[in-house]
């Protein structure tokens, strides 16, 4: 399925795979079907205060609050549209019906469906399937740069005083 990043007014993004599920991304962390809204004071990493648009990393803060106190004003109008070349993929496979070696696996959680994005400083992150992580214009949606990685990037990338920090499966 593919990932399909829409940038609207108010710095709402909405995020959705092909037609079959609809996520909706506000200043970059998933809402899932609906708006939320909090009150919440957002710090950074760092502690350190964090401007209206940005989203810098999974859920917002460390709290992972998943609120923020910016005003969306509707309708939203459609800014840009990027779509990554490489479609999420998914680290483990389901579980097996039949135990393994006598022992029935259970589900695990699915977190990498979607690339998670963290907004800072007028800019879009997020990493990709294909071992790449990417920055993007939040106005133009045009791509600022990529780089390489040993593995896939799963998870959002965090920022922090002005640096980028990204994990992958290389370890």
């Amino acid at each position: 399925m593919r990932q399909i990043y829409r940038r609207f007014s108010a710095g709402m993004f909405h995020q959705y795979r092909s037609s079959v599920s609809v996520k909706l991304l506000l200043a970059g962390a998933v809402v899932a079907g609906a708006v939320i809204v909090g009150y919440a004071v957002a710090q950074d990493v760092a502690g350190e205060p964090m401007g209206a648009d940005d989203w810098p990393m999974y859920m917002l803060d460390n709290s992972r609050s998943g609120c923020t106190r910016a005003a969306v004003r509707l309708p939203l109008r459609e800014q840009w549209v990027y779509v990554p070349k490489a479609e999420p993929e998914q680290a483990w496979a389901d579980p097996h019906e039949m135990p393994v070696e006598g022992i029935l696996e259970y589900p695990k959680v699915k977190f990498d469906d979607a690339y998670h994005v963290a907004v800072a400083d007028g800019r879009v992150y997020f990493g990709t399937s294909d071992n790449k992580v990417y920055c993007l214009d939040a106005t133009s949606g045009q791509v600022k740069w990529r780089r390489f990685t040993g593995g896939p990037v799963r998870l959002s990338p965090t920022v922090s005083r002005g640096r980028v920090y990204v994990g992958c499966d290389d370890g």
